[in-house]
């Protein structure tokens, strides 16, 4: 009770049962998809959360481009997103999101991505991410990330007066099952980021962990991070 895990009763009480039910079409021409329906969605500016029992699933229209190597385009209307304990389709209250982004291969080590939203009297979104790889050797590696959010409010301003950037910088070495991370994050503007109604996942930022984010109004943190991979 009280952890996001089940819907409440009027009595505070968790339900006794929750369940999910949906679908959604598929169609394909050459390496352009065409997705339509209730779906897992997970892009920058809007992406569901699975990080509960039952996941978030957003209803819309999604397309995704593949036709030029090393370039992935998307593009996508959504006007439903039901939360992890909602069982019916916009629990979240979702007025409508349109949403596009690209992702570009430059090499085998260099990746770069831009992706904005516009989310109906809530906020507009840009995002903007690069990513370097550098290898040392056979089992070890440098990797750099760089992401990047600006969001201003508009129209009814639903989510108050939102005016927000927030970046974050992240070094990681790997070596063999081990990594090493060490990260710096920032915010400023005259408001903390704000996400939730364009999904629970909405959050590409090294310090965003299981129980802070760091994207209050002016914060900053410095992150050291520690991983093993167990397989």
């Amino acid at each position: 009770q009280g952890n996001g895990l089940f819907a409440t009763k009027s009595d505070g009480s968790p339900e006794d049962t929750q369940s999910k039910i949906g679908g959604a079409v598929n169609f394909r021409l050459s390496d352009t998809v065409l997705k339509y329906g209730n779906q897992f969605v997970a892009s920058p500016v809007f992406s569901t959360d699975d990080s509960r029992l039952l996941p978030e699933v957003a209803t819309g229209t999604l397309i995704t481009s593949k036709e030029i190597k090393g370039l992935e385009l998307t593009a996508g209307r959504f006007t439903g997103i039901s939360s992890q304990t909602g069982m019916f389709h916009d629990s979240l209250h979702l007025p409508s999101a349109n949403i596009a982004g690209a992702t570009y291969q430059f090499t085998d080590n260099l990746v770069g991505g831009v992706a904005a939203s516009d989310v109906d009297d809530y906020f507009k979104k840009q995002y903007v991410n690069l990513n370097y790889t550098l290898p040392i050797a056979e089992s070890q590696a440098l990797n750099f990330d760089f992401n990047g959010y600006r969001t201003s409010s508009q129209g009814k301003e639903l989510a108050g007066d939102v005016d927000n950037k927030i970046w974050s910088l992240a070094a990681a070495y790997s070596l063999g099952a081990h990594k090493f991370t060490l990260a710096h994050q920032r915010s400023t503007g005259d408001s903390g980021y704000y996400y939730g109604v364009d999904g629970g996942g909405t959050i590409f930022l090294a310090s965003s962990v299981q129980y802070s984010d760091f994207n209050s109004k002016e914060g900053r943190s410095l992150e050291a991070r520690y991983e093993l991979n167990m397989a």
